[in-house]
């Protein structure tokens, strides 16, 4: 057994996401959520692994192509002489780095901590063995993840096809700007030192799962001015409105009935119509992605309240918006049920992969 800093290094990137928007090039530089954009040059001239050390997917490793970067968030991990790339790569992904996690706004975890882990470490030639089962057993796996994650897509499509087909405009419709039937602003501004046991919860991206309020995951703070306006109410639409992934920009969930006050984050929108439980479905739909103007910059994943002024809806009588409603919400639950099948189905994969780089690096496989 040996522990993981005496088969590893670490570097350090000095590469800001701010510093990338004037860059060009032909080497890519990947963050945290994945590749970013290319730029004149390159931190690692040979393959690498990566693991995100501050933020978001914290303590998420993944293995890079030669002449890339990583942003600074991320740290660049390399291994030792008699140490196998991959081998290495498997050891970095069968540890538990939540038990090494510091800081509650923004979560980071340290090489010094982590470093100290024991992993089984053969020979090279028992490693390169060891490394062959694991990428026989991880790629039957991954294909069996690729069929769940299709018939699930397949799903989503024929909800989108339904939603679309509901939100048709009909007779007695009307066009609508969306400034012209919701009010709509971002949230709150807080520090990290406003972060705290005791206060007011702070709704924030990870809050809405599966397009509703989770609070699994939350944030409490004091000692900061909240304006009566930054309350949510009962049936508020809550929106990511910016994130660094983009796929998280646009999800909405209702606000439920809740057992105290609440606030809502400055990356988050508060939506407030009296036909909030249709345009909820209208915001999920294609029509109001295609509305979305297209980023030039691809470093600013944002829908701002100047580009939700000019969103426009077709808009039902409020009798019909609740026929609609009515059936979406069934069809909805049905896509849930998919939804949460295929989740328990990743996850129990997910325990099968770990269950596997258990017994690789107990020395037992």
């Amino acid at each position: 057994m040996k522990q993981i800093k005496e088969i590893c290094y670490k570097e350090s990137s000095n590469i800001s996401q701010k510093s990338l928007a004037e860059k060009n090039g032909c080497y890519a530089v990947y963050g945290a959520s994945g590749y970013l954009k290319d730029i004149d040059t390159f931190q690692q001239s040979e393959p690498y692994i990566g693991i995100v050390k501050d933020g978001s997917g914290v303590g998420r490793v993944n293995l890079y192509p030669e002449k890339t970067s990583l942003l600074s968030t991320l740290q660049y991990i390399k291994p030792k002489e008699g140490t196998n790339l991959r081998f290495l790569f498997y050891a970095l992904n069968s540890i538990d780095y939540k038990k090494f996690l510091e800081g509650a706004a923004i979560p980071h975890i340290y090489f010094r901590d982590y470093g100290e882990e024991l992993v089984y470490c053969p020979s090279l030639s028992e490693q390169t063995r060891i490394v062959s089962l694991l990428d026989d057993a991880f790629g039957k796996l991954e294909r069996s993840r690729e069929k769940a994650m299709k018939l699930l897509d397949d799903a989503k499509e024929i909800f989108q096809a339904q939603l679309k087909k509901e939100m048709t405009p009909k007779e007695g419709w009307e066009m609508k700007k969306l400034n012209e039937i919701a009010k709509y602003w971002i949230g709150l501004t807080y520090k990290p030192e406003n972060v705290s046991q005791q206060g007011t919860v702070v709704l924030r991206s990870s809050n809405i799962q599966n397009g509703k309020i989770d609070l699994a995951d939350i944030v409490r703070v004091d000692n900061v001015n909240i304006k009566e306006q930054l309350y949510v109410e009962e049936g508020d639409i809550l929106m990511c409105s910016r994130n660094g992934s983009a796929r998280l920009v646009g999800k909405c969930a209702i606000i439920p009935k809740l057992e105290e006050k609440m606030t809502f984050g400055t990356f988050m929108t508060i939506i407030r119509s009296e036909s909030n439980k249709y345009l909820n479905y209208f915001l999920s739909s294609n029509d109001f992605k295609d509305q979305l103007p297209k980023k030039e910059n691809t470093m600013i994943n944002q829908i701002t309240r100047y580009m939700l002024d000019e969103v426009s809806v077709n808009l039902p009588p409020l009798s019909d918006q609740q026929a609609i409603v009515s059936r979406l919400d069934y069809l909805s639950s049905q896509l849930k049920q998919i939804e949460e099948k295929t989740n328990k189905y990743l996850a129990d994969l997910d325990e099968l992969k770990q269950s596997l780089l258990k017994k690789a690096f107990e020395g037992k496989l």
